[in-house]
């Protein structure tokens, strides 16, 4: 790591990181939708926490249920949806 602190340092990460996108992104575009699927699947494994489930299994199934239902929503239906039905449920 280069460890800078500096807010010239940060510009310059931000600019390369905004040129790499620009020109990566193009190649993309003649990639096959079971090749990008095959990059965003592991990067998605590395989010979920398994050993926190099995905890929550142990401790309490409900909040394991919940936790499952969150995750199945948050995978199957899209940000505007999910939103609409939580501006639906009455407040505690």
């Amino acid at each position: 790591m280069a460890r800078s602190n500096t807010a010239v340092s940060n510009i310059m990460v931000s600019c390369i990181v905004m040129l790499t996108l620009l020109v990566i992104t193009a190649l993309f575009k003649y990639t096959s939708n079971a090749i990008l699927a095959s990059i965003i699947i592991p990067a998605v494994l590395c989010l979920i926490h398994f050993d926190a489930a099995v905890l929550l299994w142990k401790i309490n199934k409900f909040d394991f249920l919940a936790c499952c239902d969150i995750c199945c929503k948050n995978s199957t239906i899209s940000y505007e949806n999910q939103m609409a039905v939580l501006e639906k449920i009455p407040p505690d």
